[in-house]
């Protein structure tokens, strides 16, 4: 019912106020260049799923961790008039995280030096439980002792005053022997009591300890017969490289959420329709261009997908920074054998793609060349002879500048060149 009355208030609407609507719903925290880099990932972690599910049916259920901290070092800004778009914040990243491993390390020295005074001061206390074991153990002698040594002393005395005074007369000698003799008795029941005593009580403790065994022992079977937790469930992670596609391939704009074509067929093909007549794919087909084969790869999965995001693309703009002057110039030669071949094969890719948009109507291609001659003339027309046969409008905006000038480091063109030295400086493993 619901549904239905939202259905009924949009579709009442004038259609241009249906699409600021649709703008409004579409607008969100994800920055557009990054819809493709997301699409990349979730495709990985289907794969991952599927492939964890097939070799272990009964296992967990993974989790899935996104790669969302990236930094913002994956701008694809190119200014057909001369000018930089977007700024290179990479040093202030950098200068951030020095910042922060600092303060990381100020906290490791604090924790280290509280554990090194919290060491020193069981140490203390260690020592001083030792000395006083020490005056315990060194201190005099116990009272109990001190009692019998009294006693034994008394006892010799009288002997030595009975020998230095001479025999006593039978009849007294007799009575104190008597006396002596019951006395010794009565001791000896004393102690028999004292043993009896003493015997009960370590027959308790015996039976307490044998108790507390007992419980312990039925609380040990207890503990090993409760069952183990369940493993910990394995965590699904893209791969990170997935984040360098913006610097190549992006969308202009971030696409309605999914509730908004569930309400209904007509809404949902008006939206798709306002989205695909506002949304540019950009693709800079000389970006990344040390990574050639991840260049492929991606381009690649999207021509294949059986459900590509490019079927219903409509708008598309490719461009190509290009610098002849300095590749001619090249010492080694590298360059001029290599890095055109490497063009074209890029070329073809984009074009690839392209295809896979039967309402593509609309392509702007951008040729950007620190030199305009014949040589570069024919070129640029092997490399964009493939795009004549796309569907829709094709146009070309050229952009020169003197092979004797030098391009600002920041500019199209400066970095253009510098990403080309750098691969001539630090060639990677492959292209």
């Amino acid at each position: 019912m619901a549904t239905t009355q939202a259905e009924a208030t949009l579709t009442g609407l004038p259609l241009e106020m249906r699409w600021k609507i649709f703008e409004f719903a579409a607008a969100r925290d994800t920055k557009p260049k990054k819809v493709l880099r997301y699409y990349f990932e979730k495709k990985e972690v289907k794969e991952l799923i599927a492939k964890n599910a097939a070799n272990n049916p009964d296992g967990v259920t993974p989790q899935v961790r996104y790669n969302d901290s990236y930094d913002e070092d994956s701008e694809m800004g190119v200014d057909h008039e001369g000018e930089e778009n977007e700024q290179d914040d990479q040093d202030e990243d950098d200068e951030q995280d020095d910042g922060e491993d600092d303060d990381e390390e100020q906290v490791d020295d604090d924790d280290e030096d509280g554990e090194q005074d919290d060491e020193a001061d069981n140490g203390n206390e260690e020592e001083d439980v030792d000395v006083a074991e020490d005056e315990g153990d060194d201190g005099g002698v116990p009272e109990d002792m001190d009692g019998v040594e009294n006693e034994e002393v008394e006892v010799e005395a009288e002997a030595e005053n009975d020998n230095g005074e001479g025999n006593i007369a039978g009849e007294e000698n007799e009575e104190a022997a008597a006396e002596a003799a019951e006395d010794a008795e009565s001791d000896g029941e004393n102690d028999e009591a004292d043993a009896e005593a003493a015997e009960d009580a370590e027959s308790d403790i015996d039976e307490e300890m044998a108790d507390a065994d007992g419980d312990t022992a039925n609380a040990a079977g207890t503990t090993t017969q409760t069952a183990p937790p369940p493993p910990p469930a394995p965590i699904v992670r893209p791969h990170g490289k997935w984040r360098h596609i913006p610097k190549f391939l992006r969308i202009t704009r971030c696409p309605p959420p999914v509730e908004l074509f569930l309400v209904s067929k007509q809404l949902n093909d008006e939206a798709k329709d306002w989205f695909y007549n506002v949304a540019v794919l950009k693709i800079d087909a000389t970006g990344s261009f040390a990574h050639t084969s991840f260049f492929e790869e991606a381009l690649g999965q999207i021509a294949d997908a059986a459900f590509s995001p490019m079927e219903s693309i409509r708008k598309a703009e490719v461009t190509f920074v290009w610098d002849s002057t300095w590749i001619r110039s090249e010492s080694t030669g590298f360059a001029g054998n290599v890095f055109p071949a490497l063009l074209m094969n890029r070329a073809e890719y984009v074009v690839k793609i392209l295809k896979q948009a039967p309402y593509l109507k609309d392509v702007l291609i951008y040729w950007h060349d620190s030199a305009q001659d014949v040589q570069s003339e024919m070129l640029k027309n092997d490399v964009l002879e493939a795009f004549l046969n796309l569907k829709g409008d094709i146009r070309v905006e050229e952009h020169y500048i003197a092979s004797d000038a030098k391009p600002h480091v920041k500019s199209t063109a400066g970095k253009r060149r510098i990403e080309f030295q750098n691969i001539i400086d630090n060639p990677p493993e492959y292209l």
